[in-house]
């Protein structure tokens, strides 16, 4: 048994979506609290007399350029986990009448990752957040549309896994 109840070796099931929600959104947390933690370290280390003019230079371009990064690592890591999820999809293979459970199982997954998405939105209004949470656009609109990204994924997966069995019975 996995650590999801299934048999060895499975890949490909639906927790895989499920997986790719929960990921997202604790990076998008994850990637405001370490700008906000990166620009109050830059403003005490500014601030110091002791630290020379270089050093003062490079935090500050580090703080500069993070947003921009980490928000085009959290795009490559959304197609990266979707990519990855519809492959090994590819590994299972269903019997049709299965469908009936994927479908209820994608459904609530998609309802989990609307709570997701709001709870993110949520955290992202408080007055203190919102600032460093408006640099992340691309982190901000991935997670938005969280629910419709799983959904959308977790239909190409199931595509596959069913679409798969009839080619080889074929």
């Amino acid at each position: 048994m996995n650590a999801f109840g299934g048999p060895r070796g499975k890949k490909g099931d639906i927790m895989n979506i499920l997986f790719i929600g929960i990921v997202l959104f604790v990076v998008g947390i994850v990637a405001i609290v370490t700008l906000l933690l990166v620009s109050s370290f830059n403003d005490q280390w500014a601030a110091n007399a002791d630290v020379p003019q270089v050093s003062k230079d490079a935090i500050q371009d580090v703080t500069s350029g993070l947003p921009g990064w980490i928000d085009k690592a959290i795009l490559v890591l959304l197609f990266g986990m979707a990519f990855a999820g519809i492959v090994s999809s590819a590994i299972i293979l269903l019997h049709p009448a299965m469908s009936v459970v994927y479908a209820i199982a994608l459904l609530i997954i998609t309802l989990v990752c609307a709570v997701l998405s709001n709870a993110y939105q949520d955290f992202t209004a408080t007055p203190t957040i919102a600032g460093y949470a408006s640099q992340f656009t691309i982190t901000n609109h991935l997670i938005g549309w969280l629910p419709v990204f799983v959904f959308f994924f977790g239909i190409i997966a199931g595509a596959v896994m069913f679409k798969l069995r009839s080619v080889m019975n074929a």
